[in-house]
């Protein structure tokens, strides 16, 4: 407020002009109805906020008293505004008579206040959660004695504690993992039959002793290699990893984070086994989906099965989106320039 009185009266007064005061007092009052509504909300969420027991309180009643708090703040600065405002101002906004217009902006103005308190207590609720359960793994975590080249891998160390994996994982939280929990049915192609995808479920749940993200595979037709593991999540990348670790045999399958609407896609890693004791490295496109109600068709899915169209369209959408396969194709070419001198070198296309 001094500001919008200091800003234009300097200058004025710097040049002699006496009576820029009374010009600037007078521009100012008429601009005084933008800074009130502003100026309320943020004291009113400022007060709101350090006062709030936010540890004790649930978040449903966090934010109503957001609603509350501000809504009421705010209908007592669209009053002052209303009474402000000239009525040709109103006119040009309202097509009602002056005081039924001052009653609509009282409405209007608080209604928002309570949608802002709302929004913004849950979610200073929320973060201080999520601040409470770093403080606490930070607290807690120690590295294994004798160990420190291990223990920043994340191995031979004890699992970290307050709800908060391991740094080696991600060093996410519960709290802001907890929408990966759940049923999903997973589906890829075979290795060893052409045209065959193999569907399986895949539960992801927390698991309080590694605390961390898990997996399990159910349902597979191979039930031999059923596969259960950890989840890697990357911070700020949009992408996790879902790892088995078992006497040197390793498997990923790494997708994109899966939402409501669309679910994970990406490739899987791991070993094929066509017979015998031959095994050798294989990668196929891979989707996890959500189950929401009955758990669909698993085991092997020929084309003769219904739901072989559906997964085999949706696997069609990973490559090139959410993966790449670095296979080089004879006869075709691109050229590009290295070196200092500029030189071309002819490079096959990877697709």
């Amino acid at each position: 407020m001094a500001m919008r009185i200091e800003i234009p009266l300097v200058p004025a007064l710097a040049a002699g002009d006496s009576s820029a005061l009374q010009g600037v007092v007078t521009q100012f009052w008429e601009r005084l109805p933008g800074i009130i509504t502003p100026f309320t909300c943020t004291i009113s969420l400022g007060l709101l906020c350090s006062y709030v027991d936010f540890v004790n309180r649930t978040s449903f009643r966090v934010a109503a008293v957001g609603v509350l708090g501000n809504g009421l703040a705010l209908s007592a600065a669209g009053f002052f505004v209303g009474r402000l405002l000239e009525d040709s101002v109103l006119a040009q906004f309202f097509s009602v008579q002056p005081d039924q217009a001052r009653l609509i902006v009282i409405a209007n103005t608080g209604l928002t206040g309570a949608v802002v308190g709302a929004i913004v207590l849950a979610a200073l609720k929320q973060s201080e959660h999520a601040r409470k359960v770093v403080a606490e793994f930070a607290r807690h975590t120690r590295v294994a004695d004798g160990y420190p080249s291990l223990a920043a891998e994340g191995f031979g160390v004890p699992s970290a504690s307050g709800g908060v994996a391991p740094e080696y994982l991600g060093g996410y939280s519960r709290l802001n993992a907890e929408e990966l929990e759940g049923c999903y049915i997973c589906f890829r192609s075979g290795f060893s039959v052409p045209n065959l995808i193999t569907a399986y479920v895949v539960v992801i749940r927390w698991d309080e002793a590694d605390s961390c993200l898990t997996f399990e595979e159910q349902g597979r037709a191979d039930a031999a290699h059923t596969q259960r593991g950890r989840v890697y999540i990357p911070y700020g990348r949009p992408f996790m990893s879902l790892v088995t670790v078992e006497k040197g045999a390793l498997r990923l399958i790494m997708v994109s984070r899966p939402d409501k609407q669309e679910p994970a896609r990406g490739l899987i890693m791991t070993l094929s086994n066509p017979g015998g004791l031959h095994f050798t490295p294989a990668s196929a496109p891979i989707i996890l989906r959500r189950v929401v109600g009955d758990i669909p068709r698993v085991g092997y899915i020929g084309s003769d099965l219904p739901e072989y169209e559906a997964y085999r369209r949706e696997l069609d959408t990973v490559i090139p989106a959410f993966g790449l396969l670095g296979v080089v194709q004879p006869g075709v070419e691109a050229e590009t320039g290295l070196g200092k001198a500029g030189a071309a070198v002819r490079l096959s296309v990877v697709s």
